[in-house]
């Protein structure tokens, strides 16, 4: 799913400015667990941070600029491959950084993708009926358009 960063608690948008993220939507993901592995690229270097939603507080690691490197050999963003639990409460952005801008994602934990939904349309009575008639329309007009079910024939 994508959501607007404005819409996203303030936590995730400072984050993102942390990291120079500049375009008006993200890709958000539920999952259980996360790599901070990115192996970055010519101009480019990986990132994750790890973002506390109910304090702010993060954690920002960096990978080496070009991808791993002999000189940095214990870089977890260049190298680690394993998949951590992310807990709940927690976001995880990852991406890179460089050439032609940054990209990244944010990555929660399942309980915590109702954070991020926006607030439910507030509708008054008219515009429900409104919606109640234009439901019942539309399956009406589908109900008599339908064809009747087909007998297998033998």
């Amino acid at each position: 799913m994508y959501a607007r960063v404005k819409d996203l608690p303030d936590c995730i948008q400072t984050a993102l400015r942390a990291v120079s993220y500049g375009r008006p939507d993200i890709s958000i993901e539920a999952s259980e667990r996360v790599s901070p592995m990115d192996p970055g690229s010519d101009g480019r270097r990986g990132f994750c941070m790890i973002v506390e939603l109910a304090t702010g507080r993060t954690e920002h690691h960096q990978g080496s600029w070009g991808g791993a490197n002999m000189f940095n050999p214990q870089n977890r963003v260049d190298l680690d491959r394993n998949t951590y639990q992310i807990h709940e409460g927690v976001a995880v952005i990852s991406g890179s950084t460089g050439y032609k801008g940054t990209y990244a994602t944010v990555a929660l934990n399942a309980a915590n993708m109702a954070l991020l939904l926006p607030p439910a349309p507030e509708v008054t009575e008219r515009e429900q009926d409104i919606l109640t008639a234009s439901v019942a329309h539309k399956r009406r007009a589908e109900g008599s358009l339908a064809a009747p079910p087909q007998v297998p024939s033998f």
